[in-house]
């Protein structure tokens, strides 16, 4: 059990703070983005509490997801051709899984719960609304 008296303790302290319910919505998503949770788990108010601590992007519904455009948009690239870099060298992931590196566009498909959680290397992330 990897850590197992620090996040007893952050769980127990949230717990305290926000309510048992919080509590265990944090711990489930803090499994599911550091963990080995899958992110099929995540329910709508898990969702909710991830666009408490992450930046949350909106895309438009009808228009293609072009994948150097989102990156750009969602602050996760400084330009087209440093997204298109980061797709190259398999740095993107989408619900945890790691994207091809000749990835494209996102597939609305695999949103879950209206949602996709899209990550940089290891710690940047974003939620996006689609």
């Amino acid at each position: 059990a990897d850590r197992l008296a620090q996040k007893t303790l952050a769980y127990e302290v949230t717990k305290l703070v926000h309510g048992e319910q919080t509590a265990n919505s944090v711990r489930k998503v803090s499994e599911v983005l550091f963990g080995s949770s899958n992110y099929d788990e995540l329910t709508a108010d898990d969702f909710d509490q991830l666009k408490r601590d992450l930046t949350v992007v909106t895309l438009d519904a009808t228009s293609p997801l072009e994948l150097a455009d989102v990156l750009v948009d969602a602050g996760l690239a400084g330009s087209k051709s440093e997204a298109r870099r980061f797709v190259e060298s398999k740095a993107i992931y989408i619900n945890g899984e790691q994207l091809p590196g000749d990835a494209t566009t996102l597939d609305r498909s695999k949103a879950i719960q209206g949602h996709l959680i899209l990550r940089r290397g290891k710690n940047a992330q974003v939620v996006l609304e689609v």
